[in-house]
């Protein structure tokens, strides 16, 4: 009989909490997006980074899952790590936000208001930080088939992967870009609409105290 290890239930756990934000718990706004290029880019990358991902995380059998996830070396131990940091981290978000009161990523939107308490007094993308997390862990996490099982095809897969994340964080990182901008600039606001002058005062007062927007303190 199949159980899955620790590694497989994070990685399924941290799918599973994608689909939950982009078709329940994010807005996706009435005004559309600002590029919907890029919004297609997101899925699109999404979706090939699970294909690639799923059979190479799952390609281990009962004995040698259970033994591989019990290892304690570093790659193990840091996929453990980044997973579980990545679903902590976005369920922390996803109860500061609450449901439908931030758009999905991409989205023309005006803000209305600052939020700056729980994960957002550390960093000001605590949500795109878990999905960097989640993509990270899941690439370590393939090195169990490179390794152990298949290694020329998991090697390939590992480095497709990676490619693959890499695009993804370069998207998230457009994302946040947008967002400063429509708080800061005004640029790409829903027509006919402009940021408050009390909001954008609070964001820039936000800026300054939270100075990090993807590592506290650091970057």
């Amino acid at each position: 009989m199949w159980f899955p290890s620790l590694v497989q239930i994070l990685y399924l756990l941290f799918i599973g909490a994608q689909l939950y934000g982009l078709f329940h718990h994010f807005l996706s706004p009435s005004t559309g997006l600002v590029n919907n290029t890029r919004s297609l880019q997101i899925k699109g990358l999404s979706f090939l980074a699970f294909l690639i991902s799923f059979p190479s995380i799952f390609a281990t059998s009962l004995p040698t899952a259970v033994s591989h996830s019990t290892n304690t070396g570093l790659l193990h131990l840091l996929s453990w790590v980044f997973l579980a940091g990545s679903l902590t981290l976005y369920y922390w978000c996803l109860e500061i936000t609450g449901q439908g009161h931030l758009s999905v990523i991409f989205g023309k939107v005006t803000p209305k208001e600052v939020i700056n308490t729980g994960p957002y007094a550390l960093v000001r993308h605590p949500v795109y930080v878990s999905y960097m997390l989640g993509w990270l862990g899941s690439l370590i996490a393939m090195q169990q088939e490179w390794r152990h099982n298949h290694a020329f095809f998991g090697f390939v897969r590992m480095v497709a992967m990676a490619v693959v994340v890499m695009g993804l964080i370069g998207l998230y990182r457009e994302g946040a870009d947008l967002e400063e901008r429509q708080f800061m600039l005004n640029e790409d606001v829903v027509k006919g609409e402009t940021v408050e002058l009390g909001v954008r005062r609070k964001y820039e007062s936000y800026k300054s105290v939270v100075g990090a927007r993807w590592i506290p303190g650091i970057i």
